[in-house]
This record gives structure tokens, C-alpha cells and sequence, in this order.
């Protein structure tokens, strides 16, 4: 009779740890927060001017979004002039060089000419002497013409490059948050024309303390 109620004790005790064990499952907590915050954009520029010279024209207002057009232009009246003296220039060395070749080929083969004929005993070497001189005088003033060319080239590559720093550029679809030159006004290279922001993403700053 004692063994049959201490087995009867052991059931219940085990039975009544099981229900006790269902009752504390253990369960992920959750907590609402209200959290108040300013956004901001996450990458801010500013456009500064890259060239010397009078704003023509201002394409964007505060508040507007970059699209194709530069931001602003600056007068590129004294580029085009530059630009156009170093054409017409190069246009002349291109003449001069074609004459110059043009001659070069005449005495390359008058050269010729006077070297078989001095080997036949019919040409003196001075005769030879003569025009091979004067052949290589003119390859050599091809050689200058050639380089002039190539420097000319070279200088009218970096006016267009300057002439495209008239153009205030932007990136696109952002935003123009401040606006600091109108047309008419004198700028110098570094100085600030505008700030825009990228609003396509933003950041929001927030502090949390640690009951939150």
C-alpha cells in the first residue's frame, strides 16, 4: 500500500512539472518605439567655377533637378577667339607642309637623278654633293613643319577642353539647394556657384537611448 502511493506521488509530481513547463515557454518580447527624425540627402556638392569670366546664363533655380543642361555657362567669347586663331593657324602649317613635301619628292628624285648620272662618270660629286644637301635641308624643314603641327594640335585640344569649363556641369536628377550667382556676374576659377544635393536616397539621423 506505501509503494503503490509513493509511485502515485512520483505520477503527479512529473504530470505537474509538465503543465508548468507548458505554462513558462518562453516568448520574443516586442516593444513599440516612436523615434522622430530630420532627413537629409547623403551626398551634398558644390559647384565651383572652373574658367574666368561673365555668367551668361543660369539654367536652374533652387529647388529645380539637374537634367541635361549644365548648370550654368560662362562667357566663352575669348575661347572662341582662341580657338579659331589656332584653326586658321593650322590650316596654314597643313599648306606649308604639302608644298614641303611636294618638294621633298622633286629633290629626292633630282637626287636620284644626279646619283646615276654620277655614276655613269656623267655628273660631277659635287653636282651629287649639291642636291643631296639640299634634300636633306628640306627634310629637315619638314621634320620643324611636322612638329609645329603636333604642337599646334595639342594647343587646340586644350582650348576645347577649357572651352568645356564654361559649361557648369552637374550631376543629373540632383537637386539645387542653394543658389549663389546670377547672369551678369564676374567669376574666377574655385569659386562657389551653387550647392545641389542627391535627395534620391536619405539619411535619417536618430538617437536612441538605452530603455529605448
Amino acid at each position: 500500500m506505501k509503494v503503490k502511493t509513493a509511485w502515485g506521488c512520483m505520477l503527479l509530481l512529473f504530470l505537474n512539472t509538465l503543465a508548468l513547463a507548458n505554462e513558462m515557454r518562453v516568448e520574443t518580447a516586442t516593444k513599440e518605439v516612436e523615434l522622430r527624425g530630420y532627413t537629409r540627402s547623403i551626398k551634398t556638392a558644390t559647384l565651383s567655377a572652373e574658367a574666368s569670366g561673365k555668367i551668361v546664363k543660369v539654367n536652374y533655380e533652387v529647388g529645380d533637378s539637374i537634367q541635361r543642361r549644365p548648370f550654368a555657362s560662362i562667357d566663352p567669347v575669348f575661347i572662341d577667339l582662341d580657338l579659331a586663331n589656332t584653326r586658321i593657324t593650322l590650316e596654314k602649317i597643313n599648306t606649308q607642309l604639302q608644298k614641303i613635301q611636294s618638294r621633298v619628292a622633286y629633290l629626292a628624285n633630282e637626287f636620284q637623278r644626279k646619283e646615276n648620272l654620277f655614276a655613269k662618270g656623267r655628273a660631277t660629286e659635287v653636282i651629287r654633293d649639291a642636291a643631296s644637301q639640299e634634300l636633306e635641308q628640306a627634310r629637315l624643314e619638314e621634320e620643324a613643319v611636322r612638329q609645329e603641327k603636333a604642337s599646334l594640335e595639342i594647343q587646340l585640344r586644350q582650348l576645347q577642353e577649357k572651352k568645356e569649363r564654361h559649361d557648369v556641369a552637374a550631376p543629373k536628377n540632383w537637386v539645387v539647394t542653394r543658389k549663389m550667382v546670377e547672369v551678369g556676374e564676374i567669376v574666377q576659377p574655385g569659386m562657389p556657384l551653387a550647392v545641389v544635393q542627391d535627395f534620391r536616397q536619405l539619411l535619417v539621423p536618430l538617437t536612441v537611448s538605452n530603455d529605448e
